[in-house]
């Protein structure tokens, strides 16, 4: 039968040297952990880091179509005439772009235009 040196020696002095070992192994060890750990908590900053950027680079493309001033012009006014005696309903038609938001709208007229004739001394 063979028994381990380290429980022989442990029973004949009293002393654990098998703890002994383990323990100083863990402090040996506990540098490598420490690394371990910061670069765990390095890659999971560099993740999130990461992440921001491509929001930043979504919203940024994004935003670049509200530069164009005709991603706002979804509607459209014209009049056809210079008549007195045409009906309003006449007067006005109303169009959509194609990015226009699906509804009913309602037009309603707030100023009457006036007739008006400018003139200078002769």
């Amino acid at each position: 039968m063979s028994i381990s040196t380290n429980l022989v020696a442990g029973l004949s002095s009293g002393f654990d040297w098998r703890s002994m070992i383990d323990q100083l192994m863990a402090i040996e060890h506990r540098r490598v952990d420490l690394v371990t750990a910061k670069k765990t908590d390095t890659e999971n900053k560099l993740a999130a880091w990461r992440s921001a950027n491509s929001k930043l680079l979504a919203f940024k493309t994004a935003a670049v179509t509200l530069r164009d001033p005709e991603s706002f012009q979804v509607f459209s006014a014209s009049m056809t005439t210079n008549s007195s005696t045409v009906k309003a309903s006449d007067l006005l038609s109303v169009s959509t772009a194609a990015g226009a938001a699906p509804g009913t709208y309602s037009l309603k007229v707030t100023n009457l235009a006036q007739a008006q004739k400018l003139s200078s001394n002769p």
